[in-house]
């Protein structure tokens, strides 16, 4: 059915009609419907929708214009344009405009303001001002920036055509780049595996060469080359020293002892960043660390466990960056998107850094009884499914029927 097919609430886009292939159309589409084999949907929404449907396996274009394209599928873009006054493509159907002949380019939608197009791309008659979007090669704008038939053209971002046909090869070669240096550690590191797998998916065309130079993030390379060297300047200035002896004195004045250090390590190190990158804030961090898990170190523990407790505190602390949209960059790729602002991350994530403190520096403090850790986790997990599930007034009332 639509709904088990996963085709409601598809973010910018929405199906309005199914045209069974006996030539019956819903317009009231049901979710309860059962598709079959050569069902047409129509769906309406936004650009971004578009790239959704394209996302989704079992879905192709009506017609089979677009494999006739000369373009390779792995440098096709989506293009977005508008049908000029002075186009020559007036009140002439696709058909009849010969356009992919022409331009070398697939006509996949087609928005005119005020109206519902319910046929097929080949009959319908272009006018002034239709908004196209096309599916053709990496070079289309600049050959038709200046042409007479098209106004404001405009690549889409992150719009090649998915790779269906790739899939397990890129899971094959990113299952072996973490297996490989997992098990055999002796011939294989994770940069070497990285680097192979990353040129076999280039080689077989899971992925472009351009396509692969823009996915480097220079800026966060950098950032993390330039905390190496700050890092290397904390320690040669013994900084860090003066650092990890004022956490050990804080926790020593608050009769906290190490689980003072280890919290005051991880409050240091998740408000660092919220500013910085992950990376940056554990690489920062991690000679005050070390100065301070040695001075604190308790009696009936050895400074390697201190040490162990310490680390897994600064990757726990440098990944806790939920209260602010500058901490990660995933943070700052849904913020735009989803029209969020700086206080929306403050009021949704600064609960879960809460609770990240409380959670983190418990279990790892407690590492050897385990089970404590467990057993507070699936309690906190049960109470909040249940909340979820029935209200929290039904919950109690439930409670107290049973007693």
């Amino acid at each position: 059915s639509i709904k088990d097919a996963g085709l409601r609430g598809l973010p910018g886009v929405f199906l309005i009609a199914v045209a069974h292939a006996d030539n019956n159309i819903d317009y009231v589409v049901d979710p309860s419907t059962v598709l079959r084999k050569d069902d047409i949907l129509w769906f309406a929404g936004t650009r971004e929708g578009l790239n959704v449907l394209r996302r989704i396996p079992g879905l192709s274009y009506v017609d089979d214009q677009a494999k006739k394209l000369v373009a390779n599928k792995v440098h096709r873009r989506l293009v977005e344009c508008v049908i000029s006054v002075n186009s020559d493509l007036r009140n002439k159907t696709v058909r009849e405009a010969c356009f992919r002949t022409r331009f070398d380019a697939v006509i996949v939608a087609v928005h005119r303001s005020g109206s519902r197009m319910l046929s097929s791309i080949g009959e319908i008659e272009l006018r002034a001002g239709d908004l196209l979007v096309l599916e053709t090669g990496p070079t289309f704008v600049q050959r038709f920036n200046n042409d007479r038939n098209f106004t404001l053209l405009a690549e889409i971002n992150d719009s090649t055509p998915p790779r269906f046909n790739k899939f397990w090869i890129a899971l094959v070669a990113c299952t072996l780049m973490i297996l490989l240096p997992l098990f055999w550690k002796e011939r294989f590191s994770l940069i070497n595996t990285a680097v192979y797998a990353s040129a076999v998916m280039i080689a077989i065309g899971c992925i472009s060469a351009a396509d692969a130079s823009k996915a480097v993030s220079w800026d966060v390379i950098i950032t993390i080359a330039c905390a190496f060297g700050f890092s290397a300047a904390l320690e040669k200035t013994n900084l860090a020293t003066l650092f990890g002896q004022g956490i050990s004195y804080v926790a020593a004045s608050t009769q906290s002892g190490f689980w003072g250090v280890l919290l005051a390590t991880y409050l240091a190190t998740s408000l660092l960043s919220l500013i910085v990158a992950n990376n940056a804030a554990a690489l920062l961090m991690f000679p005050i660390g070390v100065q301070a898990a040695q001075d604190s170190c308790p009696d009936d523990q050895s400074e390697q466990q201190c040490l162990e407790k310490q680390m897994f505190i600064l990757m726990l602390g440098a990944s806790a960056c939920f209260a602010s949209p500058y901490g990660y960059q995933t943070n700052l790729m849904v913020m735009a998107p989803g029209h969020y602002t700086f206080l929306d991350f403050v009021r949704f994530g600064g609960f879960m850094q809460l609770w990240q403190v409380a959670s983190d520096v418990t279990f790892v403090y407690f590492v050897e009884k385990w089970y404590i850790n467990w057993v507070v986790s699936i309690g906190a997990f049960v109470l909040v499914a249940a909340y979820r599930a029935f209200g929290i007034s039904k919950c109690i009332q439930s409670v107290t029927r049973n007693f």
